[in-house]
């Protein structure tokens, strides 16, 4: 039997469930037609100015890969959050143990870095599991709303960099729902501190990093920069090695020990064994060395302040829980004496106030940042939009003695580079992260190992918020976005027990007062 050349135009075809047939008519030759030139004007374009400007080539492909994700059709099937989480731990672990700038250099392309093997993947599979799953999108969404300003904020921040910060957050406030995997982070960032400190420790004695003369040759990257990191650096006035293990220098190295310490004295405080407590206790003293050989006094505030304000912190907790009746106030009303007695030691001992407050040696890093400031106020004043991504250093204009382009405060960098409203909303947003964390972690009157840690959570982004008035580089900032996102999956858990727990309590309650009515009842009878 054969059909009819309209009715056979009229039966339809097979389609993916999701789609709806449209017939060739329906198209638009005018969109046809404006598509093919603009892809003629793109290849042309791309023949004449490759490969030195890729990355702007790259967008509409980038583009048309967004446009397929968001296309997919809805799956009733689990997503892919497995491979998602264990991407996610990859990230973090190469982040801190794999040195940047041993990567694949092929020529036109950027380097082919671990963390971008990674994370690029991790990007793109969040970004699935977003369109193809009504389940995983409520569920994000019920944990980004748990603290909605620190979501908004990061969002902010995100579109001004241009980048996937804000993925990267919402990524980390899913990871972190499961209960246990805050307590598991913060015990795999403690041993990762410890290799780094073993790794300074070889590097100290060796002069450089070990793998300085080992590296193999697809993975040699000629370029200065690099070629100076793998020599190592000491400061000028002293000729003494300062250790940088696996970061790209010792400031990002210290910077890293100092955001670790909270949680280690977390594992100290908390609620562990022996032998946990006791290697936790052992591994305070290494950290501070190895924050000693960096010859960096932003490890060694950050350090200090978290082995200052910890203690108060632990012991106002444990008042608020009924625990330790004697030594919960003991420490309270001992601490004013403890704060100024540390005080004191760090001015009038002579080797504590040079690694906090400088000496001689680092007279002309403290010269060269006010010397930036003056520098860099006007200019603010004269564009208080900023001058664009990347470019602060430039728009400075300040070179050391050896004439290297530098700029040490990230908060002048945000103010030149992004604008008073750039640096208004980073610092509202870490703020925001610090006393949310602080709050909720010293309201917390549960047994729950894993939100304990809300509170060396709020220390560490604390130690971060000062050390980057001193420090620009960024080699750390994805830790931090981490914690953002633990902070934000750690209130919604807090939330949640809170919702349940309170039927319970109403439950308990009305029975009681049942109880209580049935016993008069019977006292009057």
């Amino acid at each position: 039997m054969t059909v009819s050349g309209e009715s056979a135009r009229a039966q339809p075809h097979e389609i993916l469930p999701p789609y709806i047939n449209r017939s060739a008519t329906e198209t638009h030759w005018r969109l046809a037609l404006g598509l093919s030139f603009a892809l003629f004007v793109y290849g042309f374009a791309f023949a004449l100015f490759a490969p030195f400007l890729l990355l702007m080539f790259a967008i509409p492909p980038a583009a048309l890969l967004l446009l397929v994700i968001w296309a997919l059709p809805q799956s009733h099937r689990e997503p892919p959050t497995a491979t998602v989480v264990a991407l996610f731990w990859g990230f973090f672990v190469s982040l801190v143990l794999w040195p940047n700038y041993l990567a694949l250099s092929l020529t036109g392309l950027p380097w082919i870095t671990i963390i971008r093997i990674t994370g690029i993947p991790l990007m793109f599979l969040l970004l699935i599991c977003v369109s193809i799953s009504k389940e995983f999108r409520a569920r994000t969404s019920a944990v980004l709303n748990a603290v909605p300003l620190i979501w908004m904020l990061v969002t902010s921040f995100a579109v001004l960099q241009l980048l996937s910060i804000a993925l990267s957050h919402a990524m980390s406030a899913y990871v972190f729902l499961r209960p246990g995997r805050a307590e598991h982070w913060a015990a795999v960032l403690w041993v990762m501190a410890l290799l780094l400190c073993g790794i300074g420790l070889v590097e100290k004695h060796m002069g450089h990093v070990p793998w300085a003369d080992h590296i193999p040759s697809f993975l040699k990257i000629q370029d200065d920069t690099v070629l100076k990191i793998l020599k190592g650096g000491a400061r000028s006035a002293t000729g003494i090695y300062r250790v940088q293990s696996t970061l790209s220098t010792s400031l990002g190295f210290s910077e890293y020990l100092a955001l670790t310490m909270p949680f280690i004295l977390q594992f100290i405080g908390g609620s562990y064994s022996a032998w946990v407590r006791l290697a936790a206790a052992a591994s305070v003293p290494l950290v501070v060395y190895l924050v000693v050989l960096t010859d960096s006094r932003l490890g060694a505030v950050g350090c200090g302040l978290a082995l200052l304000i910890y203690p108060l912190l632990w012991a106002l907790q444990r008042q608020r829980k009924g625990k330790g009746r004697v030594l919960g106030p003991l420490v309270t009303y001992l601490y004013p004496l403890f704060f100024v007695g540390s005080i004191a030691i760090s001015l009038f001992s002579a080797r504590i106030r040079a690694r906090i407050l400088g000496n001689g040696p680092q007279d002309f890093s403290n010269l060269s940042r006010i010397e930036q400031w003056k520098m860099g106020i006007p200019k603010i004043i004269a564009n208080p939009i900023g001058h664009g991504i990347g470019v602060g250093a430039d728009a400075l204009g300040y070179r050391t003695p050896a004439g290297v382009l530098t700029i040490d405060s990230y908060y002048l960098v945000l103010l030149l580079e992004y604008g008073v409203i750039g640096f208004a909303i980073w610092c509202s947003l870490i703020g925001l992260s610090i006393f949310y964390a602080g709050k909720y972690g010293m309201n917390y009157k549960g047994e729950s190992r894993d939100l304990a840690f809300l509170v060396p959570t709020s220390l560490a982004l604390f130690n971060f918020f000062v050390i980057k008035s001193v420090f620009a580089q960024q080699d750390n900032h994805p830790l931090v976005f981490i914690m953002m996102g633990m902070v934000v999956a750690l209130i919604y858990r807090m939330r949640q027990g809170a919702q349940a727990a309170a039927p319970v309590a109403s439950q308990s309650k009305t029975a009681g007062a049942k109880r209580l009515w049935r016993a008069g009842t019977r006292i009057t009878a």
